[in-house]
């Protein structure tokens, strides 16, 4: 006599049944659901002109077009609940703390949504949120039509206090020496170094490069004025004018 399935007795009909119910109910409810608002991110931006560091005034450059070049700010609009807000930034500074929404990307207008009857994406500006940040560092670099943003992490647990966080912009293997430590930091990455209680306040910062002769050359030398209490980003980027040139910019982070 051939065996009933289980699903087949009363009981076990009644079961499937019932789950089948609850999986419509369940489609359905989700997809009554109303999608998740998007997280909101503290963010401050910090735009610098990679040409300000190569850049030498002299008695006939100093004109109406560098004021426009390096002193003109950056003038950009985000959402704010059912607003648009506005927020400006100066080469070599950092914005005022803003609240932006986010999921995969933060979007900013190059000008007044408002006045704009169609918004086209070269009105935009997209910077990817590839990392689950709480509060955010946008660095900015290049022309205002064609900026290269980088989202960093400057919150408490990803950079406390007596940090250091090196960022190689190059396409070059770098290696830094702050201190006694000496870290690597590969094209595009980026390396933490934690100061320690021991620390003298002036610790000697020396960058080096590797060239095609696998030798490393030093190319960068100074002293940080550094302590447990501070967090600092020093950037390590091509020179505008020369590409075969690399600069360093260092940036103290507010706690």
């Amino acid at each position: 006599m051939p065996t009933q399935h289980p699903l087949m007795s009363r009981p076990g009909l009644r079961f499937a049944l019932l789950l089948s119910a609850l999986s419509g109910v369940t489609a359905v409810h989700a997809q009554n659901q109303p999608p998740a608002p998007p997280q909101t991110l503290q963010v401050q931006l910090y735009y610098w002109h990679e040409s300000n560091s190569s850049y030498i005034q002299t008695d006939d450059n100093l004109n109406e077009k560098r004021d426009k070049l390096f002193l003109k700010p950056i003038t950009l609009w985000y959402r704010s609940g059912e607003e648009f807000n506005r927020v400006r930034v100066r080469s070599g500074q950092r914005s005022p703390t803003i609240a932006v929404p986010a999921d995969k990307e933060i979007i900013f207008y190059r000008s007044d949504p408002t006045t704009l009857e169609e918004i086209r994406e070269s009105d935009l500006l997209r910077v990817p949120v590839d990392i689950n940040v709480a509060r955010g560092l946008i660095l900015m670099r290049g022309n205002a039509d064609s900026f290269q943003t980088n989202l960093i992490d400057v919150s408490d647990a990803r950079m406390p206090d007596g940090t250091l966080r090196m960022i190689n912009y190059t396409a070059r293997p770098l290696m830094a020496r702050v201190g006694e430590e000496i870290v690597p930091v590969s094209p595009g990455e980026s390396a933490l170094v934690r100061l320690r209680e021991g620390d003298a306040p002036q610790l000697k910062l020396m960058i080096a490069e590797r060239e095609e002769q696998e030798e490393w050359k030093i190319f960068y030398s100074s002293v940080l004025s550094a302590s447990t209490m501070k967090r600092m980003l020093i950037m390590i980027y091509p020179n505008a004018e020369n590409r075969d040139n690399l600069k360093v910019k260092i940036l103290n982070v507010p706690g």
